[in-house]
């Protein structure tokens, strides 16, 4: 029993950790750096450098995709192909992880990392991680994830995000102390709803409110709005008194908090 009642109160811990209490909601704004940094002309997305600059640049939480390749491997990539960032071309399910690694990024400079090189990375970081499983994965594939968030020493500090509803079951399968983010582009759904899949909703900016903002809250669902890229977006931000802000570039948002 008392086993039973630590890990009740370890889990608890580690959700609290990435959250923001409704208290503090509204004086408090953390800030997820999404894909690193997004729409850089010089800085390659869901890459090692891409994730430098989100640490240094004020980033709270770093946001990456991550995808399986026809080896079964995991890597971190947005798009289903390799043509618009990198300069290879195919299917990342077509191509192995040591092909996809080899392929040079777009912007030039770098290359698209493992899942595991990403988090050997972050691990020397303070940043917490939103780690976001692309497509729909089987049991034993998000068991996998797990296992490296896991080996790595990152539960603590890991939310692993999905559009995916099976995703995220399985997901709460494997790991049910692993806080769970629901990315859904439709109209906001009931806390009920939410709270089926995961205790933290990412919803588009455009489609949230205030009010439901503060409904979701008060139910016990952070909402981590996205995706702020100009001043009129964080203005948008700050008004609906969202907790977390997904943005293309840290740095920019950060300076705008500091002046409002």
């Amino acid at each position: 029993m008392k086993c039973l009642a630590f890990a009740a109160v370890v889990a608890a811990l580690v959700v609290s950790a990435l959250h923001v209490p409704p208290s503090q909601a509204a004086a408090n704004v953390l800030l997820t750096a999404h894909r690193g940094i997004g729409n850089s002309a010089t800085i390659p997305e869901n890459t090692i450098p891409a994730f430098e600059y989100a640490a240094e640049h004020g980033a709270d939480i770093v946001e990456f995709d991550v995808q399986l390749s026809s080896d079964g491997k995991m890597v971190v990539l947005h798009d289903r192909t390799l043509n618009r960032t990198t300069d290879c071309t195919g299917y990342v399910k077509d191509r192995t992880l040591a092909y996809i690694k080899a392929c040079d990024t777009e912007p030039a400079g770098s290359h698209p990392p493992s899942f595991r090189q990403a988090l050997t990375y972050l691990k020397g970081t303070d940043l917490k991680i939103r780690a976001e499983l692309k497509g729909t994965w089987t049991s034993s594939q998000v068991q996998k994830f797990v296992s490296e968030v896991k080996l790595q020493g990152l539960t603590s500090r890991t939310i692993v995000a999905s559009f995916s509803k099976t995703n995220l079951t399985y997901a709460k399968t494997h790991a049910p102390s692993l806080p769970r983010a629901y990315l859904y582009d439709g109209p906001t759904p009931t806390a009920a709803t939410i709270k089926k899949y995961g205790s933290i909703y990412i919803p588009l900016l455009a489609n949230t409110s205030a009010a439901q903002v503060s409904s979701l809250r008060a139910a016990g669902v952070t909402v981590h709005v996205r995706l702020g890229d100009s001043p009129e977006d964080y203005a948008a931000m700050q008004s609906i008194s969202a907790a977390v802000w997904v943005v293309q570039d840290v740095a920019d948002a950060a300076e705008w908090l500091s002046g409002n």
